[in-house]
């Protein structure tokens, strides 16, 4: 198994996207805690619905829409650039192990930027789209008119965070390649550093 990681956390000295990275990680940690704080409530609601469900036949009819329209969408989709950022998404490294590290950079450097276009254009499609479900009202048919903008924006929120963490990791990635400095801060690197808990 390759050691190959995207994240760049070992670098300490200061680098120009060390500030975008910065306001970026406080935005990550912003949307970590709503993905957080939906998983407790989306446990506490369906521990409710079932313990209401089986002890006295009254379940909370609400529970199936908001953790399916509102808190699924959250717990899933706003770590998507924390993850990221830390390396942690499933990636295939069976060729780029075979190049030196400032290749790697360059690769990574284009395959995020490339990315960052297509979820730019995501990211603008689903803005638009929660603003018309906005203009017009839109809600959910059932026991409750549950309203869907708020569904949309926040599928909307996780990509327009994805979208920035690409960018800033893809630029990050290329002029790591072109100074030859594979340990530029906060971009995204291949890490051969390990420690005592794995690799780093």
């Amino acid at each position: 198994m390759s050691d190959f990681q995207f994240s760049g956390r070992d670098a300490e000295e200061e680098g120009p996207l060390t500030l975008p990275d910065r306001i970026l990680n406080w935005v990550d940690r912003g949307l970590i805690a709503v993905s957080v704080l939906s998983i407790c409530c989306m446990m506490v609601l369906i521990f409710l619905d079932a313990t209401l469900r089986y002890t006295m036949n009254k379940p909370l009819r609400f529970t199936v829409d908001v953790v399916s329209l509102y808190l699924m969408s959250a717990t899933i989709l706003l770590g998507l650039s924390y993850v990221l950022r830390r390396g942690n998404h499933i990636a295939v490294d069976l060729f780029i192990g075979l190049v030196n590290r400032r290749y790697a950079s360059a690769i990574q450097g284009i395959t995020f930027l490339v990315g960052s276009a297509v979820t730019c254009v995501m990211s603008y499609e689903l803005l638009h789209s929660t603003a018309e479900s906005f203009r017009e009202g839109e809600v959910m048919t059932g026991i409750y008119a549950w309203p869907i903008w708020p569904s949309k924006a926040l599928v909307a929120v996780a990509f327009t965070a994805i979208t920035a963490r690409l960018l800033q990791m893809g630029i990050a990635g290329l002029l790591a390649a072109r100074r030859g400095t594979p340990d530029d801060p906060k971009a995204a690197q291949p890490s051969h550093h390990t420690t005592a808990e794995g690799y780093e």
